[in-house]
């Protein structure tokens, strides 16, 4: 890195290959302004992760923790930067910092599964990259939000390696590789965090049966099997004979059909309010 008169670097970046010092010393002028724009995207990321559901989405979505590099991406980036390259790429990356944690509030806030706000999930449509979103102008009543450029394109800015995963998950799934792999690491995100493979594939093991299954249903869990399997070993042990059993809110029905296979004698009735799942 380049040396600039009147100014100089307050220890080394890396030593020992660990972080000693954050801040780099640029004079006065240049350092008090690239301190008070770290602040500001501090303040920018504050305010975004105070939202409980953009908090919930910490958790709920893998690419989400790529984020938490952000500020060592404009580290990275304004390294070495003396007066006006210093304002220009500050500049650049508040603009970055504050259209990405908007995109990403307002994706969390019509999200079902986080912040489940329907009226105004009612007027998003999810788009792809950039062109779309500037046909969508036309249509004032709509809101377009791009989905694949906080969790594809922005994430491979922050680590390199942010789509590894996802490439590996399409790649499972029986989705061929593409020259560009972007494309299909989009796929992955769709099959990993958003679309469950079991929907896609339209059934699922449940104690050795198959049971079918799409979005009208919940996915049956590991832990249910172990329930269903202590329960069936403890109605064997006692000696249960033609028991009536009530499965109530039933959903896949993964539960009466594993205990009917098990224990043909018994009868067992299935129910739920839910006419889509009962289907």
């Amino acid at each position: 890195m380049g040396k600039q008169v009147g100014s100089e670097r307050l220890g080394d970046f890396y030593t020992k290959g660990k972080v000693r010092k954050r801040r780099e010393w640029r004079g006065v002028t240049d350092t008090l302004y690239d301190y008070a724009r770290w602040l500001h995207i501090m303040g920018i990321l504050t305010k975004f992760i105070v939202k409980p559901r953009n908090i919930k989405a910490f958790f709920r979505y893998r690419w989400m923790a790529n984020y938490l590099a952000a500020p060592m991406m404009v580290d990275r980036h304004t390294q070495g930067l003396r007066g006006p390259q210093l304002r220009i790429a500050h500049t650049e990356f508040d603009l970055v910092m504050e259209d990405v944690a908007k995109l990403l509030d307002n994706l969390f806030r019509g999200d079902r599964r986080i912040g489940n706000d329907e009226k105004f999930s009612k007027k998003v449509v999810l788009v792809d990259e950039n062109e779309m979103t500037a046909v969508l102008m036309g249509f004032p009543n709509l809101k377009g939000l791009s989905r694949e450029t906080p969790s594809v394109y922005v994430s491979v800015l922050l680590n390199q390696y942010a789509a590894c995963h996802y490439i590996d998950v399409a790649q499972e799934f029986g989705i061929p590789g593409d020259v560009c792999p972007m494309p299909e690491a989009e796929a992955g995100v769709s099959i990993d965090d958003d679309y469950p493979v079991q929907y896609a594939i339209g059934n699922v093991d449940f104690l050795g049966y198959e049971i079918e299954v799409d979005e009208r249903v919940l996915i049956p869990r590991f832990e249910t099997e172990l329930l269903v399997d202590k329960l069936l070993e403890y109605m064997k042990k006692y000696s249960f004979e033609e028991s009536k059993i009530l499965d109530v809110c039933t959903g896949s029905g993964c539960i009466a059909i594993a205990i009917k296979k098990n224990r043909p004698m018994d009868k067992v009735i299935a129910i739920d309010k839910s006419e889509m799942a009962l289907q």
